[in-house]
């Protein structure tokens, strides 16, 4: 198995769960979505995608990574996919951020 995605924010609150917890507490309150508030970032996250990330590890996705897929994912859904992807482009060259595959 191959190591998941994670974004930053939710990363962190892993790692202090994993700190807090013992495993089988993590992986049963994944399952229930019955992290406390200090983790809540955690109760939006796929119960599998968890239990990978204690078995299998995970690395954090970057900001870019994040906005490319979101980008892949759009410019081919007709009409409104144009207007985001073309939303996408003018923030990021308004903001002089290069992607590749993207501007």
């Amino acid at each position: 198995m191959e190591k998941v995605k994670l974004v930053k924010e939710v990363a962190e609150v892993f790692e202090k769960a994993k700190l807090n917890y013992e495993e089988r507490d993590i992986i049963r309150r994944a399952a229930s979505g019955g992290f406390p508030l200090e983790y809540k970032r955690l109760n939006g996250v796929l119960p599998e995608t968890i239990v990978k990330a204690y078995y299998f590890g995970y690395e954090v996705e970057t900001p870019e990574e994040i906005v490319k897929e979101m980008f892949d994912n759009y410019k081919n859904l007709g009409e409104i996919g144009r207007h985001v992807v073309i939303a996408i482009r003018k923030t990021l060259n308004a903001y002089n951020i290069k992607i590749n595959g993207i501007n």
